[in-house]
């Protein structure tokens, strides 16, 4: 009676069906049916390039005055908590539109201010401030400037 039950399903007592041998964990015969699964090959990993980035002294300069071209013009390292300190980012050979960043960092690694200033047409320098309204206080300060978001230099100042 199995036998028949089995021939009316298309199958014999000795074959399974892909269905009953994967429940079973069985394989199943070589002709019922089952195509394998192809799996597409693992793109290709793109090399990870770093580019050395090298920084200038005078890529970015701090001081206590601006001249009318946005150059510092009283450059120095200790400032008091009252002061203005300016940095100005020479950018004379960049195209104008290209953006400037600046990054005004603590002896902490606190950021205290960010701005961004598009490059204008004949520009040769672009200035930022930072002040006792921008929470400037008595310690050490770092400040960073990219031009294009590539770093191009670094100051560091001490305000007292």
């Amino acid at each position: 009676m199995l036998a028949v039950a089995l021939a009316a399903c298309g199958g014999s007592s000795d074959e399974l069906n892909p269905d009953d041998a994967a429940l079973l964990g069985e394989a199943a015969p070589a002709d019922a049916g089952v195509v394998a699964p192809v799996s597409a090959a693992a793109p290709p990993v793109a090399a990870q390039v770093v580019e050395q980035v090298v920084l200038s002294k005078d890529a970015v300069l701090v001081g206590s005055a601006l001249n009318t071209d946005g150059a510092v013009s009283a450059a120095k390292p200790e400032y008091a908590v009252g002061d203005t300190v300016y940095a100005s980012v020479p950018v004379g050979g960049h195209a104008p539109g290209k953006e400037v960043a600046i990054y005004w960092f603590s002896e902490k690694g606190a950021s205290i201010k960010n701005e961004r200033k598009p490059i204008l047409a004949g520009a040769n320098f672009v200035s930022f401030s930072l002040s006792k309204a921008d929470g400037m206080e008595a310690g050490g300060y770092t400040v960073q400037a990219d031009i294009g978001d590539a770093p191009v230099g670094m100051a560091d100042f001490t305000v007292k």
